[in-house]
């Protein structure tokens, strides 16, 4: 076990699961020994880390099923959640708010508030594409709230970040950025440089799409489009962000997760988009930081139901294209 906690640091995929393997055979068949569970419980995190997104769900099954058999409530609760953001990011959205769900009453009702924070940051996650916003912003200010009694830095940055996704999908540009410019100093602060990329890189280019597209209006809270093409000088800037994004991809080769692999295709798309609107003289297809193909059909309509009226009908006549892509 020792020596595959050691391959997990090093990035080593093959030897760790040779290591995890080799531990588990260790047992006699059918042991209900409890050391068996760490080790499904580390095989399917080094499954999901790798991108084996089946794999990771099937084992995580199997450890649900027998810590059930040892009614090990506690524990429960930790791999619902686990299995919760696997079905999250293999995009079985329906059966990951079930688990979620199921988790937040699982670690809550045991005492185990760091299993429920997490499991209320996938939730959010969920929500924010969901469009599902009200809920959204409920789950991640307490998943916050609860990494930071707890001490756990990496955690409250990573949960910033969906947070200032949020403020974005709102409209408020200042507060999306104050909240991701600070968990990007939050990770520095504890030498998690090598999240910043994944978790900050692609919300601070959102920003910076969205800025390009968008002007600010005097005593309003929120932007407004232009009915111009993108300010190029945001081109540069998010040129930068993007190659920071590919260039922490490539780095990490083959140990590139799910996350880190979905931003650096999304980064590219988007600068793109900006690329050609102004190449092309038109009004870029961005809606607050994102490309309307990106988003959910929930999340486009509760987009536009939130907007005022003026502002609805100033979209969809200086913006027709892009009134039509979200779905007015």
């Amino acid at each position: 076990m020792d020596r595959a906690m050691l391959a997990s640091a090093r990035g080593d995929y093959a030897e760790n699961e040779r290591y995890l393997g080799e531990a588990m055979n260790a047992f006699p068949p059918g042991s209900t020994d409890p050391f068996l569970w760490i080790i499904r419980g580390n095989l399917a995190n080094l499954y999901s880390n790798s991108g084996r997104r089946d794999e990771a769900i099937r084992t995580y099954l199997e450890l649900l099923r027998v810590l059930k058999d040892g009614n090990d409530r506690r524990m429960i609760g930790v791999a619902l959640g686990n299995l919760g953001r696997q079905y999250m990011l293999a995009g079985e959205l329906e059966q990951a708010e079930q688990r979620l769900l199921e988790a937040i009453d699982s670690a809550t009702e045991h005492g185990n508030l760091r299993s429920a924070a997490f499991a209320r940051a996938s939730l959010a996650e969920i929500d924010l594409r969901r469009g599902n916003l009200e809920r959204c912003r409920d789950a991640i200010l307490q998943a916050c709230e609860s990494a930071r009694e707890f001490g756990l830095p990496i955690y409250h940055a990573a949960y910033r970040c969906t947070e200032s996704l949020l403020y974005l999908l709102l409209g408020h540009e200042q507060e999306a950025q104050q909240a991701v410019e600070d968990a990007r100093a939050e990770f520095l602060s504890v030498g998690g440089e090598a999240f910043v990329p994944e978790y900050c890189g692609l919300v601070r280019l959102r920003i910076a799409a969205s800025q390009a597209v968008s002007m600010a209006v005097p005593g309003r809270v929120t932007s407004r489009l232009r009915a111009e093409p993108p300010a190029a000088a945001w081109l540069p800037v998010m040129r930068a962000m993007a190659a920071e994004i590919s260039a922490s991809r490539a780095a990490r080769g083959d140990r590139a997760g799910a996350q880190l692999e979905a931003a650096a295709g999304t980064a590219t798309a988007l600068v793109a988009e900006v690329e050609n609107a102004v190449a092309e003289k038109r009004p870029a297809l961005v809606f607050r930081g994102h490309l309307p193909g990106e988003m959910l059909p929930g999340l486009r309509r509760t987009l536009l139901a939130r907007m005022p009226r003026a502002e609805s009908e100033a979209l969809r006549k200086l913006h027709p294209t892009l009134w039509q892509a979200l779905g007015g």
